[in-house]
């Protein structure tokens, strides 16, 4: 039996539990205000409340990839998780809960860490 598969439905029905909530108002909630309502629930800055919504997103999408491909034999699910972590961050910094000036600096550090082995790839 795949030891894989029981972990994996475990974290997705944890992650899928977990963030249901129920709106006490009809009021339209709109996907911009999300990291307002996280700064003044915890009392934090807008700031760190939209790194930290950034982060949870991450995480809740890359936790199944790295699961699933924790033990692929070719450099195919490094470029998969890379890619896809990417994607999620630019779609933060397009809804702005991630500011430019920080995903530019992470990018310029993936390259900067995992060029030569983009180059050995190719």
């Amino acid at each position: 039996m795949n030891t894989k598969l029981p972990f994996f439905l475990f974290v997705f029905l944890i992650l899928t539990i977990i963030p249901i909530v129920h709106a006490e108002d009809t009021v339209p909630h709109n996907l911009l205000d999300i990291p307002k309502g996280i700064a003044s629930t915890l009392g934090i800055s807008e700031f760190a409340a939209g790194l930290l919504t950034s982060i949870i997103l991450l995480m809740v999408c890359l936790l199944p990839c790295v699961v699933l491909t924790i033990k692929s034999p070719n450099n195919a699910a490094f470029v998969f998780i890379l890619i896809t972590g990417m994607s999620i961050l630019g779609f933060c910094v397009a809804v702005a809960w991630f500011p430019i000036w920080f995903f530019a600096v992470l990018v310029l550090l993936v390259a900067l860490m995992f060029g030569t082995k983009m180059k050995d790839m190719i």
